[in-house]
């Protein structure tokens, strides 16, 4: 209802009235795509940023895993025993070395489709503590050459909100806060993000910068749309503006401070989830035990890395096929073949996991439901709604081998049992 105007006669009675409606859904999609747009943006400009922050850890586990391979070579063609031992010693390094490495390109990896996924994120129970520090593993090549982060994190509580959302807020706050800081100085520089809990129980977070500050007049203008003080070609000029969006949508608050010479705070201000949500447990290995009998697992992925890695991972355990396309698990499987567990990759050529696990439902549904999709997190919308309606169990690539041994261990027990 966008007003109404009402038609009186002669006499002063009211005899009708003209009412104007507005269609609002063309405003809302124009909105999101605009917030998506200026995501994407952020992401773009943090690209370089990123495959560096990747290059890194990659480079290390390539290294570390070439220098494992020749000492053990090495030490295959002989030699003293004492040196053997020593040998060995740094091969077990390099390789952890190289382990950790790989934890980091997860860690980036996780992070990136958080900030890149297109659709309208359901709200839930979010810590704000690791919004922000996904946020700042992402904004970390901006930010390393121009100052130093500090942190002080005090308990906050939950707040409802879309991860993708929140953490757009903060990165934009966050680049921002790094673009304002003079390279020159980056010794004397300081990001300093600030967690706590206001009187009236709502999660605070301050994202404090020590540049130059800015003036009441250009502070006047930093949520209008379009206003930027940076040059042309780096951001749109909408991030501030749909940060203070996305926050009022939330029911919080967003507010700067800022002094010429001092610098600048920004401050969000969040209210706490309902009360009956939990805050989620961090991920810990699941130990893993010697299952009861061998099952027999069916690996199906187009790389051929994988399906060697995590045959070499199972096989001690159980009877392990691994095959490189779905046409010829389904083939196999109508012809008889049975399994108790298949790890199927999601996106594929020919035949995605998708189409081989309608087509079994339809033909063989008991083996449809032995399906554990794995996905590499290039989800298309159909895709995300496809997992969103099934009931399988489902795996991010890169899987730690606990995670897939433990999977594969409960399955197997279930069917056994």
């Amino acid at each position: 209802d966008d007003g109404a105007a009402p038609i009186v006669d002669d006499k002063r009675n009211v005899s009708g009235a003209v009412l104007v409606f507005r269609d609002a859904s063309e405003k809302r999609e124009l909105q999101s795509s605009l917030m998506h747009a200026d995501r994407l943006v952020s992401v773009g400009l943090l690209a370089a940023g990123v495959a560096h922050e990747i290059n890194n850890p990659l480079a290390a586990v390539a290294a570390n895993v070439e220098l494992a391979t020749q000492a053990l070579l090495e030490m295959r063609a002989g030699g003293e025993q004492s040196l053997y031992e020593e040998q060995l010693g740094e091969v077990l390094d390099q390789l952890r070395d190289a382990h950790a490495a790989t934890r980091r390109i997860r860690n980036i990896v996780q992070d990136l489709k958080v900030f890149s996924r297109s659709e309208e994120d359901a709200r839930g129970p979010i810590d704000v503590e690791s919004v922000l520090e996904s946020s700042l593993r992402m904004a970390h090549n901006e930010i390393r050459h121009r100052a130093r982060v500090t942190r002080s994190y005090d308990a906050t509580p939950l707040v409802e909100a879309s991860e993708s959302r929140l953490g757009q807020v903060f990165l934009n706050i966050i680049v921002n806060a790094a673009h304002a800081l003079d390279e020159q100085r980056s010794g004397d520089n300081e990001i300093r993000v600030v967690t706590t809990t206001d009187d009236a129980g709502f999660a605070l977070v301050e994202i404090r910068d020590t540049g130059s500050g800015m003036t009441p007049e250009v502070i006047g203008r930093l949520f209008q749309p379009f206003f930027t003080t940076k040059p042309v070609g780096v951001g749109t000029g909408l991030g501030l503006s749909l940060c203070r969006r996305i926050v009022t949508g939330l029911g919080g608050s967003i507010a700067i401070d800022s002094k010429l010479g001092e610098g600048t705070v920004v401050r969000v201000r969040l209210p706490p989830a309902p009360t009956d949500s939990t805050r989620p447990e961090a991920q810990r290995p699941r130990q893993v035990t010697p299952p009861r009998a061998k099952g027999r697992v069916l690996v199906i992925d187009d790389e051929e890395l994988i399906l060697r890695s995590w045959r070499r991972a199972l096989a001690p355990s159980h009877e392990v096929v691994t095959l490189s396309s779905a046409t010829q698990a389904f083939q196999r499987i109508r012809a008889g073949a049975r399994f108790d567990v298949i790890l199927c990759d999601l996106i594929m050529p020919q035949m995605t996991g998708m189409e081989l696990y309608t087509r079994l439902v339809r033909e063989v549904p008991e083996q449809a439901s032995r399906i554990v999709f794995v996905t590499g997190g290039a989800f298309t919308t159909s895709a995300r709604a496809f997992l969103d309606e099934v009931p399988n169990r489902r795996l991010e690539k890169p899987v730690q081998l606990d995670e897939l041994r433990a999977v594969v261990q409960e399955l197997v027990t279930t069917t056994a049992s």
